[in-house]
């Protein structure tokens, strides 16, 4: 996250850096995490168990961020947020309702891990979400299919509805949502 908000912030995309860098750049991440989170600093401090799933998970990282860059340079869609939050008046993209009927709604709230974008003839924008997982348990597409599963058809709907998100990423449209799995084996 930390990362991909300097990207933004430096208007900067993973495409615009080499290999070496962007592996820099998420060891200076991961340092600063570690060293300035108290969760992170305590956690690591707390026994050699914890310590190397620390390093399991940034060794994982620095593997997986070569492969984020060649994505990057393969296509147009460029980073334009990370941890975009909806359902909450004030905040991200704001309050999220779905209406069951004239009386009845349901109020939903949740988080974006990451809003890729890519723009249009138009000038509008397309987006793409991602929802990292970092569970053990594999994502069922059946349940998705089955409506049991409903976080990213959630996620394309709480962006496609909201006027924040619309005005804020001179957004067209939603292209999609994808899980991207992040596991480690300990």
């Amino acid at each position: 996250e930390r990362f991909g908000v300097d990207c933004i912030q430096n208007k900067k995309h993973f495409s615009d850096f080499s290999a070496e860098e962007l592996q820099g750049r998420l060891h200076d991440a991961i340092t600063h995490i570690i060293q300035h989170d108290s969760f992170y600093r305590n956690f690591q401090r707390h026994s050699a168990h914890h310590r190397f799933m620390l390093t399991s998970a940034s060794t994982m990282l620095h593997d997986g961020v070569g492969d984020l860059a060649a994505l990057a340079q393969a296509g147009t869609l460029r980073l334009a947020a990370v941890e975009v939050s909806f359902g909450r008046q004030g905040q991200g993209l704001g309050p999220c309702h779905l209406r069951l009927n004239d009386t009845r709604r349901i109020n939903l709230r949740g988080k974006i891990d990451r809003i890729d974008l890519t723009a249009t003839e138009n000038g509008q924008n397309l987006a793409v979400l991602y929802d990292y997982k970092v569970s053990k348990h594999p994502v069922s597409y059946d349940d998705i299919f089955h409506g049991l599963d409903m976080q990213l058809p959630l996620y394309l709907w709480a962006v496609g509805q909201a006027p924040a998100a619309h005005k804020q990423f001179r957004l067209g449209g939603v292209l999609g949502a994808f899980f991207l799995p992040i596991e480690t084996a300990y």
